[in-house]
């Protein structure tokens, strides 16, 4: 009986740090504030911790393949916890980086200064899609950074690969954020996301493979104007 309370409750805690990992995964395409992020990671890892204990009371009162399994599950759990660790850490620092580029670059420019403004002036805060590296999504997201950032010519590059860092996530951010943040590399990540999310022969196959299995139709002139509109998508 004490096994059964034990695991209830561990699962319970558990579900609950799911669902905290997936709002930090949220909020690091979503944060405009590093303390924001902070916030939340170290309520998220506190967690982690108090659930390892009672992780570690549940695999103590029971024995062979439940433990076993049970010991399995916080394994992955912990994993993601660090994964999204990970993210949000490295997060921090591109908010933290595009605040103080944003802060020398004000400061550079002076009260003096006619033809260019600050860089709030410059290039207001952008509701940029954050790129995570699904291969779909890339040309929209491509197409949308090249209009609002890339093809200003009132921005630096230092300025744009600032801006660019702080739009991605996950495998995506993952490709680039060893790269030195300067005017001289932001050509070389651009490069960098173009080799390897470009994938053309790849959005053609997800493109195919969904209109192959898109729901058959009926007879019904909804279910029909359904299938059309779901082939014309993936044909534009």
């Amino acid at each position: 009986m004490k096994a059964e309370s034990i695991v209830s409750k561990t699962e319970v805690r558990r579900a609950k740090l799911h669902v905290m990992i997936d709002q930090l995964t949220q909020l690091c395409k979503d944060a405009s504030h590093p303390d924001d992020l902070r916030e939340l990671l170290d309520d998220v890892m506190a967690f982690h911790d108090k659930t390892l204990e009672m992780q570690l009371q549940l695999e103590a009162a029971l024995t062979g393949e439940e433990r076993d399994q049970e010991a399995k599950h916080w394994v992955a759990l912990s994993e993601r916890t660090q994964l999204a660790r990970r993210e949000a850490r490295a997060r921090i620092r591109q908010i933290e980086g595009f605040l103080s580029d944003c802060s020398a670059s004000s400061n550079d420019l002076g009260p003096r200064s006619n033809s260019k403004t600050s860089v709030k002036e410059r290039l207001p805060e952008l509701k940029m899609p954050v790129f995570s590296g699904e291969v779909l999504e890339f040309p929209a997201f491509w197409d949308r950074f090249q209009g609002c950032v890339h093809n200003r010519t009132d921005l630096d590059d230092a300025s744009k690969f600032s801006y660019l860092l702080s739009s991605l996530s996950g495998e995506a951010l993952t490709a680039v954020e060893g790269i030195p943040s300067s005017s001289a590399n932001y050509p070389h990540a651009m490069e960098l996301l173009q080799e390897r999310f470009r994938r053309t022969d790849v959005i053609v196959r997800e493109h195919v493979k969904a209109i192959w299995n898109a729901k058959p139709c009926s007879d019904s002139g909804a279910s029909i104007q359904a299938l059309t509109t779901t082939v014309i998508q993936k044909l534009e």
